[in-house]
């Protein structure tokens, strides 16, 4: 069994959620209310892109960095206890990164209170922009900027 069959299978995703799954457009914009479980359907696929595709450099981005520790961070941590896939990823809750080493892929926060700081991160992958509402047209253009260059698999930023 992969590891791919281990989380990933349909009945485990809300179902209105299943054809974004597939989706590999450079923004993926889900729209819904509070409690429509956008945030946890974003952490089930970014987590099953970690576990089946080496080398991604992701971004869980919220406008102001100290909020993404009870937002995207828990709701990651939360998908991996859900699914009891601690065996293959490490949290760090100091740094509040997420590693899986079978495929060298890491998730980092940042929050763009200062856009500067976007500058320090690179080749990134995916980026998860959390409540992107709270944000900016320039951060949006910030953001893609920080998805360049060539990588294998396709990059997207989750909105």
């Amino acid at each position: 069994m992969s590891k791919s069959d281990i989380f990933f299978k349909e009945e485990l995703f809300n179902e209105i959620y299943i054809p974004y799954f597939y989706d590999r457009s450079r923004f993926l914009n889900i729209m819904g209310g509070a409690g429509s479980a956008k945030s946890f359907f974003f952490a089930q696929k970014f987590l099953m892109r970690m576990l089946i595709e080496e080398g991604h450099r992701f971004l869980m981005v919220r406008k102001i960095a100290r909020t993404i520790r009870r937002s995207c961070y828990q709701q990651l941590k939360d998908v991996i206890d859900l699914y009891r896939m601690h065996d293959y990823f490490k949290t760090h809750d100091t740094s509040m990164e997420i590693y899986c080493p079978s495929t060298d892929s890491l998730f980092m926060p940042t929050g763009l209170d200062d856009t500067e700081k976007l500058k320090s991160f690179s080749k990134v992958t995916g980026i998860w922009f959390e409540e992107a509402t709270e944000g900016t047209k320039r951060d949006l253009l910030q953001l893609n900027l920080r998805m360049r260059g060539h990588t294998k698999y396709y990059k997207q930023i989750q909105i």
